[in-house]
């Protein structure tokens, strides 16, 4: 649970650093190069994270076994039983 917790903020501070000087070199970058810079940016981060992703693929080991895919409800039945009661109690 730690360790989820810790990979989560550490994404979300990287997001968030990365949407702030993002925007920075893009507004030097359209100064310079004019509006077709953001496509060139754009297309630019495309291929870097292609890239990325396919050497990071090629580098890591295929995983031994495969579990089975199993479905978790997104909320409780529970939840809709208490929300039927409240409704009825409401009429």
């Amino acid at each position: 649970q730690e360790e989820s917790t810790s990979t989560t903020s550490t994404l979300l501070l990287v997001w968030s650093v990365g949407a702030m000087v993002g925007l920075l070199l893009l507004g030097v970058l359209m100064d310079i190069a004019g509006v077709f810079a953001l496509f060139w940016f754009t297309g630019g981060l495309a291929v870097v994270l292609a890239t990325h992703t396919a050497w990071f693929m090629t580098r890591r080991a295929a995983p031994k076994e495969r579990r089975e895919f199993i479905t978790v409800p997104a909320t409780s039945p529970v939840v809709s039983e208490f929300e039927t009661a409240k409704d009825q109690k409401e009429r």
